[in-house]
């Protein structure tokens, strides 16, 4: 808006300066005065289209008016690099992030609100779980399904790369899971999931952009897990996870921005396979290497001098010769 309105004073001043025949009235004095109004005029003009932006704001900082750029890093927790049947609470300083979990009875097994990490390419002890015995662990968390291409160690309709009805299972769990996240059962060597479920959360040391969380084995039926995201000024947004079945996976997509903390509540058994989030950082770019120039020091040149450059010469100074006063002095 502020520029609309200097490049309106600027056109209308021109139209005062200049006659409908595109030359400069007044005089020498007035033409040179009014030539450094536009000088003046046309330099506020584009200062003022360097500082506003195009909705009309003033760019920068109120110190100095830098334009400013957002950089951005992605990053992706999905536990593959942590041993299996770690319990995972504090991971500050890799991650920036900060793991509670609290199990719905006494049948979880959450020290020190700790989650522990379970091995999907490994579920159970007969898979080759050295943690486990041969009949202990849980192969609905295993990954990838065994009816999907190469087989797998998942078992699990939800899993399959088919539907019943031969479809395509939108849930199929054939990409490799790696290792997730788990709500313990009792306090046992064996990781295996809990059957009542409970809550794993988890918090940002700063704000972040939340992409998406993957989720496997959601076998719920109507009560499926939720996710709570906080983000904003105290505001949530609420999450129902699709029931994939048994050993099927699930990606929620929540694109929510200065998200502080998020979390799952498990009604049942089921996992947390990973998440993606971005950490966006507001750098002030560098100031310009070149100050502006100084303002002009000459004054403006002269109107132009060039007019015609003598008044129009006297009328001819032999008019024609009177009518003849005497006859032809012969005959032809």
């Amino acid at each position: 808006m502020m520029k609309l309105v200097f490049l309106a004073t600027l056109a209308t001043s021109l139209a005062l300066a200049y006659g409908n025949d595109g030359s400069m009235v007044g005089s020498n004095e007035e033409r040179n005065l009014t030539m450094m109004k536009l000088v003046f005029l046309a330099t506020l003009a584009t200062s003022l289209a360097l500082a506003y932006g195009n909705d009309g704001s003033m760019v920068g900082s109120n110190e100095e008016r830098n334009l400013a750029a957002m950089t951005c890093t992605t990053k992706n927790l999905d536990f593959s690099e942590f041993a299996t049947g770690t319990y995972l609470s504090n991971l500050e300083a890799d991650y920036g992030v900060t793991i509670t979990a609290v199990s719905r009875t006494s049948k979880g097994y959450t020290p020190n609100g700790a989650a522990r990490v379970f091995d999907t390419s490994k579920p159970t002890g007969a898979t080759g779980q050295s943690m486990c015995s041969s009949g202990d662990g849980d192969s609905d968390l295993g990954s990838p399904n065994s009816a999907c291409p190469g087989g797998g160690p998942g078992h699990g309709p939800g899993g399959a790369p088919k539907l019943s009805n031969g479809q395509n299972n939108p849930y199929k769990n054939c990409s490799p899971q790696g290792k997730v996240l788990i709500i313990q059962e009792g306090n046992k060597n064996c990781p295996d999931d809990s059957a009542d479920g409970g809550t794993i959360r988890f918090d940002f040391s700063k704000t972040v952009d939340l992409e998406s969380v993957t989720s496997l084995d959601i076998d719920e039926g109507n009560n499926t897990p939720e996710i709570t995201v906080s983000y904003g000024n105290g505001e949530q947004a609420f999450y129902k996870l699709q029931a994939t079945g048994d050993n099927g996976v699930f990606t929620q997509m929540i694109n929510k921005s200065d998200v502080q903390w998020f979390q799952i509540k498990f009604y049942g058994s089921g996992s947390v396979s990973g998440f993606k989030w971005a950490e966006c950082v507001t750098a002030p770019t560098k100031a310009p290497v070149k100050a502006p120039t100084k303002a002009p020091t000459n004054a403006p040149t002269k109107a132009p001098v060039r007019a015609p450059t003598k008044a129009p010469t006297k009328a001819p100074t032999k008019a024609p010769t009177k009518a003849p006063t005497k006859a032809p002095t012969k005959a032809p």
